[in-house]
């Protein structure tokens, strides 16, 4: 392999940025339907300064996306995931400075992120920005957040250490994962608003600024002009909302703007359960047990439906040569994966996997192991997983941004191979219902959220998960011929035994005084 391509391979999006440029092939309208022709102006004549910027090539629609910032002081940046927000942002804050210090004065840039983006926070402004990076998280919050009130600067906390820190005003307030405060009265959102309310420019980013209802993305509105918000949470026209969202919201797709992007192939792969995942089922459906019976199909050992696919693809993938990432909600379903692939795998992120520690095991892919597992609520947000291209969800998500999330990790600027994408689901079961109900929510977002226009929409009221688990159990119980009036219960991912059907560790104790429900 030659050093060039080897250097290709080290860092593919910033090539392909310069060369799209240098073909001129950039695109930079995407999204700016409903901009009013004075501010898209306004935009394109600001002469964006780059001097604490180093080693980046901004594509067009990049640097449309940090110069409306600086034009327009508020922003939510709703991109899609994988267009590389981050370094829109720190572009963006890289311009602030270099103003500021021109005018003697010191800018103080701070960013909430969820504590395990804070590496990546910390390693992008080192790599694209001169710009001094300060982590205020752990023991080193007081004396970081200390520093950056003298010195200036950018500030990386998390949403919870945020309420502990005694801060000067900041000139830039950036949000990450700003769904992540769509719950106005949450002690987290009342921290980020208090800063944003005296920062001059802020800019929340989220890919999924509706996961559940339209309200979420009024509130998000809200916390940065309460008109706005207030205006946009009464209209249920599209055309309307986009109308007067347009001067806050910038969003741009995929295939919009990366033209080079590598083809995403999805699947749904259906199995037959075999009779020992029936008998756990059915057993998850008497009880209520919505998680049991979620993973009903993975958890019988290891000659289930869904492990004999999983196997399969992943010895597919080997002898191709290429990367996998394999998510579940479930962290007992990942112990039985990592036990069946301890040998290609490199390990498992989940909740209570540090930072650098993830980092690391994205870093070991394609070294040590071909093989990468991952909590779907952890390593689906904030990691940059390109040198994957095979992508499996072991059950199907509740919320459809869960999967757009993880699949971002691997389908983003940077990728040079076809991602394929494969949700397990077991046929006959509640698998093949909430693919439905995803599906419905899926809607809501395209109408409302991506920039491709609509006409009209439903009401789009929340949907959460325990009506979900009751109205798909109470179906599946009428199916099966199941008389059951146990209570549908929902209980905890990261907990092995919290809400399991008993009988797929052991021979259930309570089957026989259930019998006479089923």
């Amino acid at each position: 392999m030659s050093l060039a391509w080897k250097d290709y391979l080290s860092r593919p999006a910033e090539f392909q940025a310069l060369l799209a440029k240098l073909l001129g092939v950039d695109s930079t309208d995407a999204g700016l339907e409903y901009l009013d022709k004075d501010t898209i102006e306004a935009i394109r004549r600001l002469n964006l300064d780059t001097s604490l910027m180093r080693d980046s090539y901004l594509r067009g629609y990049q640097l449309f996306a940090a110069k409306f910032l600086v034009v327009q002081r508020k922003m939510l940046l709703g991109d899609e995931m994988g267009l590389g927000k981050t370094l829109q942002a720190i572009s963006a804050a890289a311009h602030v400075c270099a103003k500021n210090k021109m005018r003697k004065g010191t800018a103080r840039v701070l960013i909430v992120a969820p504590a395990s983006l804070l590496i990546n926070w910390e390693r992008e402004i080192q790599k694209f920005s001169l710009l001094r990076a300060f982590v205020a998280h752990g023991q080193q919050r007081a004396s970081a957040s200390k520093e950056w009130n003298t010195r200036g600067g950018m500030l990386i906390t998390t949403y919870e250490t945020l309420r502990t820190l005694d801060l000067r005003e900041p000139t830039m307030v950036i949000v990450d994962e700003a769904h992540m405060i769509k719950n106005p009265e949450a002690q987290r959102t009342k921290a980020v608003v208090e800063q944003l309310e005296v920062a001059e420019y802020a800019m929340l980013m989220t890919g999924t600024p509706i996961e559940n209802k339209l309200d979420e993305f009024s509130t998000l509105l809200t916390l940065l002009d309460p008109e706005m918000g207030q205006e946009s949470s009464k209209v249920t026209s599209p055309r309307e909302f986009k109308r007067i969202i347009a001067p806050l919201y910038l969003r741009r797709n995929q295939s919009d703007v990366l033209d080079e992007l590598p083809e995403k192939v999805e699947a749904t792969d259906w199995v037959e359960l075999t009779q020992r995942d029936r008998e756990i089922y059915r057993e998850a459906i008497v009880d209520g047990a919505w998680m049991a019976a979620r993973r009903a199909a993975m958890i019988s050992g290891p000659n289930s439906a869904k492990m004999t696919r999983i196997r399969e693809l992943v010895e597919e993938a080997r002898e191709e040569g290429r990367n996998v990432l394999i998510f579940s909600y479930f962290r007992d379903v990942l112990d039985l994966l990592q036990r069946e692939f301890h040998q290609c795998s490199v390990g498992i992120i989940d909740g209570s996997v540090s930072a650098g520690r993830r980092q690391k095991l994205v870093d070991a892919l394609g070294n040590s192991g071909h093989l990468l597992l991952a909590q779907i609520t952890a390593g689906g947000v904030g990691l940059n997983i390109q040198h994957s291209s095979v992508v499996i969800f072991t059950e199907v998500q509740v919320k459809p941004s869960l999967e757009d999330q993880a699949i971002a990790r691997s389908h983003r600027m940077g990728q040079i191979n076809v991602v394929n994408v494969h949700r397990i689901a077991g046929r006959n079961t509640i698998d093949e219902r909430l693919l439905e109900i995803v599906a419905n929510k899926r809607e809501v977002f395209n109408k409302f959220a991506r920039e491709a226009e609509s006409a009209r929409i439903y009401d789009a009221k929340d949907i959460t998960e325990i009506k979900i688990a009751q109205s798909i159990i109470e179906s599946e119980r009428i199916r099966l011929g199941i008389r059951s009036t146990t209570p549908v219960t929902i209980g905890n991912p990261t907990d092995s035994g919290q809400n399991a059907s008993p009988s797929a560790k052991s021979p259930s104790r309570s089957a026989q005084s259930k019998r006479n429900n089923r």
